[in-house]
Order: C-alpha cells, then structure tokens, then sequence
C-alpha cells in the first residue's frame, strides 16, 4: 500500500514535469533573448545643442534598460542626403532619430515607412504624419506670458515688431496677451531697416518689450539699438534665448535640450514598445530654463524677488 501511494505521488510529479517542458517547448520565447533594437540617428550638424538632446535621448533608453544599436549619420558630412536614407531603409532600423529641421525634413520626404521620431526643431503647431511624431523647440505662449506676469507684475503693455514673415505668430500672442489682460502694441515692418523708427513710436508707451525669432527685423545692428533703447526708455526686453540677456535683455527663456532629448526618448520607447507614431500627439518642451539679467532690472528699476532669481539657471549680475 505504502509503495502504491508512493508511486501514485511520483507519477504526478512526472507529470508536471512533462508539462513544464511541454510548455517551454512551445514557447521559444520563454528563454530566447530579446530582440536587439535599432535606431538611426541623423543629425542636421554637429553642433553642442543637438549633441546634448542625443545625450539625452540615449541616456534615458539606457536608464530604462532599452538595448539599443545605434548608427549616426551627420548631414553637414554628406554632400548627397538622400544617400543617407538608402543606407538606413538598407538597414531596416527598429526607428529613426531626426535631429534638427534639415534631418526631419529628410526623413519626413524620404523615409515614410520607417517609425520617426523628432526633436530640436523650432515648430509653433504640433507636427505629426502617420510614420512621425517628435517633441518641437518651441515653448508655449502660455508659459512665456506666465514667466512675464511672474518677473514684470507690474507690466501692462507690451511692444512687439513683426513682419510678414511672423504674422500669423503675432495674431496668436495678440489672443494670448488680451486674455491676461494685457495691451500688445504692436509694429509690421518690411525690414530690420524698419525697427528703429518702430521702436521710436512705441518705446515711451510699453512697459515690456517681446522679441520674435524673425531675421526679417533682427541683426546683430537692430538688437544692440532695442537693447540700448530698452536702457533708455526704462521697457524691459524679453530676449530670445541667454545670450541675449547677457547682451542686454532682462530674460529668456531658453529650452533644456538634454531634458529635450529625454522626452523624444520617451516617445521613442513608446514606439519600441509598439505603439504607432500616429496615435502619439506631437510635444513641446517640458522643461524650459530662465536667464536674468540684474544689471539691467537695476538699470531700468526693476526688483527681481529673491525667489525667482534663486530659480534662474543663469544670472547676469555685477
């Protein structure tokens, strides 16, 4: 009896063992490794900005544990472009990196059947095709006007120039600054020939001043004239990025281009992980950094709080 029962406790167990090796028989994948990724990054130039949001980017797969092979391919480097996409459908990447407006442009004509992802490009409307999606430059109206009311409480009226070139961004902060309660006074001009009689009409009436990105209206000439009338007239001058604040500007606000890189690669292992391009809105920055000026705010009587300045990345000051 007791080897009956004996047996009878064995032949179970041997029968559970069948069925795990049945079970890993049929399911390769169980002890198989993981498919290695593949990723091809073209990048517009080698230049600091662009090699921080690769940093970035390939930092944030590795972090998460992503084993990726990756080869890159340098536009500025090839007298031919198009050559670059014949050797990346040849290589048939798990997806494509597009750094900068010249390498989406690229990819965004020459490789529609590859997943894209793409960043360090200045776009005001999310852009996203079927194949791509991909995190813009360009940071939101809503946060510069909040850093504005943060830094210039007092201002009411804000100058600007435009020109054909940026109108239709002129029409989107005229909506924005008239919701805040604010006055845009605004000027279109034909060239940076142009800006200083339009700054001469509005220079004694603004309380701010908001430069566009338009190289219709700016030259190295017309921004030193803005500064030094910012100086004058006692208007603060919201810059395009730190180095115009150290030139004169009161602030800017600059993107992250490492934090950048990490948000395409968030967006990136989205596509790894297989969801489509398509279902995945385009972004803009996350995270934006702050540069003051305090030589400037004493010049033009301005009091910065101590908890802002504390929460700039760069400060100008004696």
């Amino acid at each position: 009896m007791i080897i009956l029962k004996t047996f009878n406790k064995m032949s179970k167990f041997s029968l559970y063992l069948l069925f795990l090796l049945l079970l890993f028989i049929s399911i390769p994948s169980l002890w198989s490794e993981p498919e290695q990724k593949t990723i091809a990054i073209i990048t517009s130039q080698e230049k600091g900005p662009y090699n921080q949001a690769v940093i970035g980017f390939k930092e944030y797969l590795k972090k998460n544990k992503i084993d990726v092979q990756y080869s890159e391919y340098d536009l500025s480097q090839e007298k031919e472009p198009v050559k670059i996409c014949e050797k990346i459908r040849n290589e048939k990447p798990t997806l494509v990196l597009a750094i900068g407006s010249n390498a989406k442009k690229l990819a965004e004509d020459n490789l529609t059947d590859i997943p894209v992802v793409y960043s360090m490009v200045l776009l005001s409307e999310p852009f996203t095709r079927v194949n791509m999606t991909g995190v813009s430059l360009h940071i939101p109206l809503d946060v510069k006007i909040n850093a504005l009311k943060r830094i210039l409480p007092e201002a009411k009226k804000v100058g600007l120039v435009y020109s054909a070139k940026t109108e239709d961004e002129k029409g989107k902060i005229t909506r924005a600054i008239e919701k805040e309660k604010l006055q845009l006074l605004a000027k279109k001009v034909d060239s940076e020939k142009d800006l200083q009689m339009a700054i001469e009409d509005i220079e004694q009436k603004i309380d701010c001043f908001w430069m566009l990105p338009d190289s219709t209206i700016y030259s190295p000439e017309s921004v030193k004239y803005l500064l030094m009338s910012g100086l004058k007239q006692k208007f603060a001058v919201i810059g395009l990025a730190s180095s115009y604040v150290e030139a004169g500007a009161l602030f800017s606000l600059d993107c992250d281009y490492e934090n950048i890189g990490q948000q395409t690669a968030e967006l990136a292992l989205k596509i790894l992980n297989g969801e489509k391009a398509a279902n995945l809105p385009a972004e803009f920055p996350h995270k934006t950094k702050l540069s003051l000026n305090l030589i400037v705010a004493e010049e033009i009587g301005l009091k910065i709080p101590e908890k802002i300045i504390k929460e700039a990345d760069k400060v100008f000051k004696k």
